[in-house]
């Protein structure tokens, strides 16, 4: 209010226009110096790595079966197909897929036999529950019993073999974006882990039956071909093919693909925006001396103008 009174006093002359100036060039100063930085703060944030997105495990209603699992990774979704190796000689195989934390089906839409029908979906018959999973079969402690949603069904045996696929919505991403960076978890996807002397002779009590680990378990992973502006930072396991997040493993208990993509366009953005706050900042820091003894000379000048005014 002072500085209005002053101002108003003075008038419209040249010292009180040269002040007005001086001062309006401060405030972009500082404008501009916020804006770099919060530019700058936006393109660099880098957040911490997702948690553990839980596990997709595969079980069978006896010992001795060896199959291969092929899982494709879509946004939400989960496809799984299972092929029951050939030298298996019966005519069919129960199966048992188990899914906790972010591998859990969604709910809602029709239910049938447990499934939600706009959730959960298989080349045959299947049914859906709800079981307590022993320790042993996710390493937990005994006192840290894991809850997991487990589609069941049947595998029968047709003109290619013992094969059915399931597909699981799960309402849940497995990546999200940071500045730059895409980060992403997927589920613990295979089987529970045992010696291989073990396999034939262990069975886990599940959803009122008893299940089995495979005998051998050949697993992929299918998360989709790298887009050209993106590039992979510390993934683990190596994928198979550069450019893609695909992973094979033969005799494989489990995979838990997770990491980090860079957005090489949002990088190259960063950079133009750390060089041009370098630049604002040093030019800042060479106008500044001038500025403040100039606007601290002409407010003493206005004042001295206005202490003179009758």
């Amino acid at each position: 209010m002072r500085w209005k009174r002053v101002l108003t006093r003075v008038g419209g002359g040249k010292e009180a226009g040269w002040f007005l100036l001086l001062v309006a060039v401060l405030v972009l100063l500082v404008a501009g110096g916020v804006r770099f930085y919060r530019d700058y703060a936006a393109l660099s944030a880098s957040g911490a790595p997702l948690d553990d997105r839980g596990s997709a495990y595969l079980y069978f209603d006896r010992p001795g079966v060896t199959a291969s699992l092929e899982v494709t990774v879509r946004d939400a979704t989960l496809d799984f197909d299972v092929q029951v190796d050939r030298a298996y000689a019966g005519a069919e195989v129960g199966y048992f897929l188990v899914l906790t934390g972010n591998a859990v089906y969604a709910s809602g839409g029709e239910v049938v036999d447990g499934c939600p029908g706009d959730a959960v979906r298989s080349t045959g018959e299947m049914r859906c529950q709800v079981g307590k999973l022993d320790p042993a079969m996710t390493n937990a402690a005994p006192e840290l019993p894991t809850e997991a949603s487990v589609v069941s069904g049947r595998i029968v045996r047709g003109d290619d073999g013992l094969r059915a696929s399931i597909g699981v919505d799960t309402g849940r991403g497995f990546s999200n974006a940071d500045g730059k960076r895409v980060y992403f978890g997927l589920p613990a996807i295979g089987t529970s882990y045992l010696p291989a002397g073990e396999r034939a002779g262990v069975t886990f009590p599940l959803a009122g039956a008893k299940v089995a680990v495979p005998e051998r378990l050949t697993l992929s992973i299918d998360y989709g071909e790298l887009p050209v502006t993106n590039r992979a930072e510390n993934v683990s396991p190596e994928p198979l093919v550069a450019g893609t997040l695909f992973w094979y493993e033969e005799d494989v208990s489990a995979i838990k693909g997770r990491g980090s993509l860079v957005d090489s366009i949002t990088e190259d953005d960063e950079q133009r925006t750390l060089f041009l706050a370098g630049l604002y900042v040093g030019l800042a820091t060479a106008f500044l001396p001038l500025l403040l003894p100039a606007l601290w000379r002409s407010g003493r000048r206005i004042r001295r103008s206005a202490s003179l005014q009758p």
